[in-house]
C-alpha cells in the first residue's frame, strides 16, 4: 500500500507491507511474518536518482531489519546523466 506526495523538494512515497514466507528446516514448518514501512524519495533536483529508506518489524519469526539505496537510472542511449 502506497501514496505519492508532492513535497517541496520532490516526491515523496512512503509504503508499508506485510511480507510472510514459508520455511522449513530440519522437518519443522514455520510461517516468518513482518510489518514493513518504507519511503522513496524521488528529488527535483536529481531527476535520476531515487532514494529509498526501509524498516522491517519482527512479528513472528522473522528478523528486523533497517535498509538505506539508492537507484541511478541511465538511458540507453546517452549511458548515465547525472541531471
Amino acid at each position: 500500500m502506497s501514496k505519492k506526495f508532492s513535497v517541496q523538494f520532490g516526491e515523496l512515497t512512503p509504503y508499508a507491507a506485510l511480507p510472510f514466507s514459508i520455511r522449513t528446516y530440519n522437518g519443522d514448518t514455520d510461517m516468518p511474518f513482518q510489518v514493513v514501512l518504507g519511503s522513496e524519495l524521488k528529488p527535483e533536483s536529481l531527476q535520476n536518482i531515487h532514494f529509498f529508506a526501509e524498516i522491517g518489524f519482527d512479528l513472528n519469526k522473522a528478523f528486523p531489519y533497517f535498509s538505506l539505496g539508492a537507484t541511478l537510472g541511465f538511458d540507453d542511449q546517452n549511458g548515465i546523466e547525472f541531471k
